[in-house]
């Protein structure tokens, strides 16, 4: 299973979020690489894009650490059916 657009492209309600802030301190990892884990964790393949070399090193190093299941559950539970199309932001009306 892949998971298009994990990141949701960084939108404000992904960058300010508390849980996955709180997390992201705690691992000392980046909010996308704590989404990439939940994803992976879920046996998901997340696809994420970036053009910035350094943003494409830190997504795929999610590999050292592992999401505890209260963790997991607290991601889950963010849910909000929010569906974000990335060829929606270059082409209007798509």
């Amino acid at each position: 299973i892949e998971s298009y657009a994990a990141t949701c492209n960084m939108l404000p309600f992904v960058i300010q979020n508390p849980t996955l802030n709180a997390l992201a301190h705690k691992y000392t990892k980046t909010i996308p690489q704590i989404i990439c884990r939940w994803n992976f964790q879920l046996g998901m393949i997340p696809i994420i894009h970036s053009f910035n070399p350094v943003h494409i090193k830190d997504n795929i190093n999610y590999f050292d650490f592992s999401l505890e299941e209260d963790e997991m559950k607290a991601i889950t539970g963010l849910n909000m059916n929010y569906k974000c199309y990335p060829e929606s932001l270059f082409c209007p009306g798509y």
